[in-house]
């Protein structure tokens, strides 16, 4: 989950009692449902990171239905979680586990409506889950005719999406050809699309789902990203900026520039002119650094694919097992004093031309050389080589991801096996001593708030100094109040001054060469500001002019 940067995980058929939940490695358990060891189950789960807590949970069908509302820490959000594992242990408990479903969650749903003073809290919920139930008839293959039991849960489903006010993440585009459950039987394969992801058609929107098989299950992983569309805390975005010039240098940027100064400068300048002159150097700037970069893949893909490799260089690296073997290929020179091939032919014995290193041979090689091995001819295409072990990729993955977590988790332990007081107190002791003065800080433990305790897990500490940054860095949604006033102010000053010459110590009038031309030595080459043009560019710019200037008066 944590390198494919999932949040929150729903399990189904995970087997475990209702006391006594499952413990699935790096992962936090927020809620679950259990029956038996045997059968049945549903639990949510989430990243081992401290920002996800459940705030309540009900158990709305045992072993198969389970509602949260969680609490996500960076986002400040709280929404609520559907988690289901239909049960199909007979047609009839099919229609029962939907009956008892809607019923769980009318009375859910009204005690969420009473409690709160304000009766519209109920805002609908995400859903996620093993439905077994073809809501679609395209989301079978082949078509089955529908019997009267598939038809009952049908209406009970559509109940239950009214009352949770959600909407298939697939939307229109839902079929079996993105299906998640492949049954064999005699007549062949039936593809199926059972398991669903659901979200809230208000205030919500998410990506299609994408099924992945796996080897644990007969039902496919599904995955979908769900987005808020209007989230209280917007995280911060890097403003576009211009690339560096020294990538921008050749290219059809400066030739674009320029011509856009040509005609900012035919006539009067003025603030709007001057702000669309540098949107566009930064739109021309980004779309040349787009291209070069879209180049260099298309280009790495066609060396990939072969496609500049003629016929005659095909000829040469490829090998022919079906010709005879050269009776002197060691001896096979061209020009410049290089090898034919460096293929070695099959396995005969290389002809002795002298060791062109000085090297000692061990004695057991020499004697190894001079043995006269028969030559073999071509391999027959009849016995092949026993082919390797074939490797599932998702055993192969699998095998990756633990190996990388054992590595870090083993370099967890060792910092925090050295992070001890004593160790700090004798670094820094010894920086005070050289600099005079406590060069690293200490942080025996972190805690999120007053309110909770502090750990000395680096990994939980990690994670709490990462949460508060980012808080510190997202910037809060605009107040509308603040944005009326500051238009309010605006136009109270633009009617008060906007007729009134300017005084007569104010300079204000078109922007001069020489003006320009005087900003280079005063302009460092620093971050850009929120137009996201550095002082740099100024400076190439005021050298281009130049250049253009007295490439004209010669």
């Amino acid at each position: 989950m944590k390198l494919e940067n999932i949040d929150v995980l729903v399990l189904t058929e995970t087997h475990s009692l209702a006391d006594s939940p499952p413990s699935v490695r790096g992962l936090n358990v927020l809620s679950h449902t259990g029956v038996s060891a045997n059968w049945a189950g549903v639990t949510i789960c989430a990243l081992d990171n401290g920002r996800w807590s459940c705030l309540s949970s009900t158990v709305l069908v045992p072993g198969h239905a389970v509602i949260s509302e969680l609490y996500n820490s960076v986002s400040t959000e709280t929404f609520t979680l559907l988690g289901v594992y239909s049960d199909i242990s007979s047609y009839a408990a099919r229609t029962s586990f939907y009956e008892a479903l809607y019923t769980g969650l009318s009375d859910h749903v009204l005690s969420v409506n009473t409690a709160s003073a304000c009766s519209s809290r109920w805002c609908g919920c995400l859903a996620a889950g093993d439905w077994n139930f073809v809501e679609k008839d395209s989301d079978r293959f082949p078509f089955k005719v529908p019997s009267g039991d598939v038809k009952q849960c049908h209406r009970i489903f559509n109940d239950i999406k009214s009352l949770c006010m959600m909407t298939d993440s697939a939307s229109q585009s839902g079929s079996y050809k993105k299906h998640t459950f492949v049954q064999t039987t005699q007549s062949g394969q039936t593809l199926s699309r059972l398991d669903h992801i659901y979200y809230p058609h208000n205030g919500w929107s998410a990506t299609p789902p994408y099924p992945i098989r796996t080897n644990h299950s007969d039902h496919h992983f599904v995955w979908s990203d769900c987005f808020i569309t209007a989230p209280k805390v917007e995280i911060a975005v890097p403003a576009p900026r211009l690339p560096s010039l020294k990538l921008l240098d050749e290219g059809p940027f400066w030739p674009q520039v320029l011509s856009a100064w040509s005609d900012l400068s035919s006539g009067d300048i003025a603030l709007p002119l001057w702000s669309a002159f540098k949107r566009y150097v930064l739109l021309t700037g980004l779309s040349v650094s787009k291209s070069r970069k879209k180049s260099a893949i298309d280009n790495w893909k066609s060396a990939l694919r072969g496609d500049g490799i003629t016929s005659d260089e095909l000829a040469d690296i490829t090998f022919d097992w079906g010709t005879s073997p050269s009776p002197d290929p060691v001896r096979a020179h061209i020009a410049g004093d290089s090898w034919l091939s460096a293929l070695p032919a099959y396995d005969s014995c290389p002809l002795s031309v002298g060791c062109p290193r000085h090297v000692v041979l061990y004695p057991d090689a020499l004697s190894s050389l001079n043995v006269d091995r028969p030559v073999l001819g071509a391999p027959s295409r009849v016995v092949r080589t026993p082919p390797a072990p074939a490797c599932n990729i998702a055993d192969f993955l699998d095998v990756r991801m633990a190996a990388k977590c054992a590595s870090q988790l083993k370099k967890y332990k060792e910092m925090e096996r050295l992070h001890t007081s004593e160790w700090f107190n004798l670094s820094s002791n010894k920086e005070a001593d050289k600099r005079g003065s406590r060069a690293s800080v200490s942080v025996e433990g972190l805690r999120r708030s007053n309110n909770t305790p502090a750990t000395t897990d680096l990994k939980h500490m990690l994670h709490i100094a990462q949460d508060h940054f980012r808080r510190l860095h997202s910037p809060q949604a605009m107040s509308t109040v603040r944005s009326v006033s500051q238009l309010a102010l605006l136009s109270e000053i633009a009617e008060e001054y906007g007729g009134k010459p300017a005084p007569d110590s104010m300079v204000s009038g078109k922007f001069t060469l020489a003006e320009v031309m005087n900003l280079r030595s005063k302009m460092p080459n620093t971050a850009p500001g929120p137009d996201g043009l550095p002082y740099g560019f100024y400076k190439a710019l005021a050298s281009k002019l130049d250049l253009v200037i007295k490439s004209d008066i010669v």
